[in-house]
């Protein structure tokens, strides 16, 4: 090809039709530019068909990721739940004058319990590597930031301000009032499960004790509060879950 052309310019040099050979030269130069424009069109294409492939990669990632998140955390509020019915049995219990029976060993350590804010990270991690402006459609790059660098993280604030009240209470209030409050004190042991509760060193004692109460009450609506953050945590992983759905669609087709 580069020879033809180069034959049609000495054609024209030579016969001395320069103003042929202008308009040849300039026609040749357009073809050039043409030729350049239309490879870089093709590079951004090919560009952007990879970029989508990695945005996609990433957004199942995240999805999957978010999946399991739900499941974890409706776990955690089936488990504070039960936190709460146990604190409320005690509750009852004190407060009516009610008998001691062997059921309340259960209910006396099942209603201090906490956990840890964990998530799957996998997807967020990639993504933060990436930019997160690889997400391309701007809500969902929204709900994912607002998840990952907000709520989560006023999820693990929570669960550590309940951890703190947690060790709290073993250390000074529970360590005192029940003979297996060990169980507080060395949580990894095989024993914490032995007996599968916790008996008090003196019920009728328990009835008039304030600072116990007290603490019951307080741990009791701050798992209440823990619960409601969960509920409105779980619902904007399923938006978020949704709509990750549907741009992952969109990005397929």
């Amino acid at each position: 090809m580069a020879l033809f052309f180069k034959r049609i310019r000495q054609k024209l040099l030579l016969s001395r039709r320069f103003g042929k050979y202008t308009l040849y030269a300039l026609g040749e130069v357009l073809i050039v530019i043409v030729g350049i424009l239309v490879a870089v069109q093709v590079n951004n294409k090919n560009k952007e068909r990879e970029d989508r492939v990695i945005e996609l990669s990433i957004l199942k990632t995240i999805k999957a990721d978010l999946e399991r998140d739900l499941k974890t955390i409706d776990w955690d509020i089936g488990a504070h739940k039960w936190v709460r019915n146990s604190s409320r049995i005690i509750q009852q219990h004190l407060e009516n004058d009610l008998p001691y029976n062997d059921t309340l060993t259960n209910h006396f350590m099942d209603a201090f319990m906490v956990t840890h804010w964990f998530y799957n990270s996998g997807g967020i991690q990639s993504l933060k590597s990436l930019g997160v402006n690889t997400v391309t459609n701007e809500k969902v790059r929204s709900q994912i930031i607002e998840l990952y660098d907000y709520r989560y993280d006023y999820m693990r604030y929570l669960t550590t301000g309940m951890n703190n009240a947690y060790e709290f209470g073993a250390e000074n209030i529970l360590l005192s009032r029940f003979d297996q409050a060990q169980f507080w004190d060395d949580y990894e042991t095989e024993e914490l499960w032995d007996g599968g509760g916790m008996t008090p060193l003196d019920y009728e004692g328990l009835k008039t004790d304030d600072e116990y109460q007290f603490h019951l009450k307080s741990f009791y609506n701050l798992t209440g509060y823990y619960l409601m953050e969960c509920d409105s945590t779980r619902n904007m992983i399923s938006r978020a879950i949704k709509d990750l759905g549907e741009e992952i669609k969109a990005l397929e087709n």
